[in-house]
């Protein structure tokens, strides 16, 4: 049975809580890329993940900001999206 995929809402935004453009953003599995965008003002990113532990990547900053560093995080089979620190 393939393991069932969770919406999982990802936000590029500043210290206000805004949502900015411009990152270069990644979803990593493992050494596998397996989604990747860029930021745009004001919207969100969704995708759909399966259970399992992923990397927030960002590939690049938008002008004027630091990138993050790399964030991991698991989805659980209900869907509960947990940060490692």
């Amino acid at each position: 049975e393939k393991p069932k995929e969770k919406d999982v809402i990802f936000s590029k935004v500043n210290l206000g809580g805004k949502e900015i453009a411009g990152a270069k953003i990644q979803i990593k599995q493992g050494d596998r890329v397996i989604a990747e965008w860029t930021s745009e003002e004001g919207k969100s990113h969704t995708l759909k993940l399966a259970e399992g532990e992923y990397v927030f990547h960002e590939e690049s900053a938008p002008e004027g900001y630091l990138a993050v560093t790399d964030i991991t995080f698991t989805v659980d089979k209900d869907g509960k999206v947990t940060v490692k620190s």
